[in-house]
């Protein structure tokens, strides 16, 4: 369990930097005062959120699960689900990935 939280967070952090890098290397040069604050808040937001989406959805499991078995038996359930569903997340946005462009780089 503290294994796959680790792997959690640890892909959590290499992935919000290249996805920040991608924003500011996408930004006209004469707004990257303005992107960077901009992204910072963001990804301050959307981490709210998903954390409150992924409580919610445990907590779901749980109160599903609880009806069937035992409370240490619905919480293994519930966060083998919980961490399926971050899985199939990870393996959409690595398939959205594919389809990023490069931005072309002029040679002066």
């Amino acid at each position: 369990m503290i294994a796959c939280i680790v792997l959690l967070g640890l892909g959590q952090g290499l992935v919000n930097m290249q996805v920040n890098n991608h924003a500011l290397q996408a930004a006209p040069i004469n707004l990257i005062s303005r992107v960077t604050p901009m992204s910072n808040e963001l990804l301050q937001v959307v981490n709210s959120f998903s954390i409150a989406f992924i409580t919610a959805f445990l907590s779901s499991q749980i109160k599903n699960d609880l009806k069937n078995s035992s409370l240490t038996i619905a919480g293994n359930i519930a966060f083998q689900n919980t961490f399926m569903m971050l899985t199939i997340f990870v393996c959409i946005g690595f398939v959205l990935t594919m389809f990023l462009k490069r931005k072309k780089v002029n040679k002066e």
